[in-house]
């Protein structure tokens, strides 16, 4: 498990006076809002210096307006991150694989919280259960069914081999355990 920067670490005084003075949060209405504009802050910081993670923020696409550019969802995670070299390790990892900003995020936070694994039976029973509440809502014929667990595996497939590709250097854990052992 990851070491996570807190509340008070992030929402600084300083902060606070920085977002106040360039007028940056004024859609922000809730605490919650300004802690996420903080981690997002101090991942963008950290990693639109690092030539590998110019898939999370790019700067030319930032300032050309390109939605493409930046991956604010997956930022807001690894600002989480409290230890820097894990966050860029991490944040390298997610480049190589080019997740959907809703699952990369959801990588950062089980690299962060060191989750377990899911297992098999367990992902099959939630996937037979979301299947017969979506039949409960629509009617659907078997074969369509079918189509669309199909259009599901080969969507799989590519992740894998995404991961496969970038797996040169092992997952983000054997990442995280090799940069611990460097400093030590």
């Amino acid at each position: 498990m990851l070491e996570t920067v807190s509340r008070a670490e992030i929402l600084t005084d300083e902060f606070r006076a920085k977002v106040d003075r360039l007028n940056l949060c004024q859609e922000v209405k809730t605490e919650r809002g300004l802690l996420n504009v903080a981690y997002r802050m101090r991942a963008h910081e950290v990693l639109c210096h690092i030539p590998g993670c110019s898939w999370l923020c790019d700067r030319e696409k930032i300032l050309a307006g390109e939605k493409e550019g930046y991956k604010p969802t997956i930022l807001i995670e690894l600002g989480k991150i409290k230890d820097i070299d894990a966050m860029i390790a991490i944040a390298l990892h997610i480049c190589d694989i080019k997740p959907k900003q809703k699952q990369g995020a959801l990588m950062v936070k089980q690299a962060r919280l060191g989750k377990d694994k899911g297992d098999t039976v367990a992902l099959a029973n939630e996937l037979i259960a979301t299947i017969n509440s979506y039949l409960g809502r629509y009617e659907m014929e078997t074969d369509d069914i079918l189509d669309a667990l199909q259009m599901a595996y080969s969507q799989t497939e590519e992740l894998k081999d995404r991961q496969q590709e970038a797996a040169g250097e092992g997952t983000i854990i054997q990442k995280l355990r090799r940069l611990r052992t460097l400093k030590t």
